[in-house]
């Protein structure tokens, strides 16, 4: 049941956003905040992501931009999962059934498990041709800490792996 509203919340978001063509969204510049045009970089304690959309409604924006940017923080957490399994995986040499198992720990982190978004920054403004077009940005962090917490969890479900990688060089310096 949850699914099928995920699925009817995508759709209507999918019909309500006004694309425009490449050509025409070279020929006008959006005003854009200054955390989109000089994004922050990662720090010990944040990470950072932002999501932008546009949208004739409100509310269907407000929607929208929140999706995009929890998928934007799960692409850069997953990159970051990605780092520390592939670091593992040349340290314990090219084992295939840590590579599979690192993998399959990786590939549990998605979009519904991610939680303590904090919003950082948001902008909205409407486009200066069509004002009923607005245009939103939204910046959001994640605690650090937490990228490794929720790493170690998907490893800790395979108490071999879990064991062999808090031994190692790779967890030293993700720890560090």
């Amino acid at each position: 049941m949850p699914g099928r509203f995920i699925l009817i919340v995508l759709c209507t978001l999918l019909i309500g956003i006004t694309t425009l063509t490449a050509q025409e969204q070279d020929q006008k510049e959006i005003e854009k905040p200054e955390f989109v045009t000089n994004p922050p970089e990662h720090t010990k304690k944040k990470v950072f992501a932002i999501g932008t959309a546009k949208n004739t409604s409100r509310q269907m924006l407000e929607m929208a931009v929140k999706a995009t940017v929890k998928q934007v923080m799960v692409d850069t957490l997953r990159a970051r999962f990605n780092f520390w399994a592939n670091q593992f995986i040349e340290e314990v040499g090219d084992s295939t059934q840590v590579a599979y198992q690192m993998e399959e720990a990786v590939s549990g982190f998605y979009v519904n498990k991610i939680d303590m978004l904090k919003e950082e920054d948001s902008f909205m403004m409407p486009d200066p041709d069509i004002p009923q077009l607005i245009y939103a940005y939204l910046l959001v962090s994640y605690p650090a800490e937490n990228v490794q917490k929720k790493f170690l969890q998907f490893l800790g479900k395979d108490q071999g792996l879990y064991n062999k990688f808090i031994s190692s060089e790779t967890y030293f310096y993700m720890e560090n």
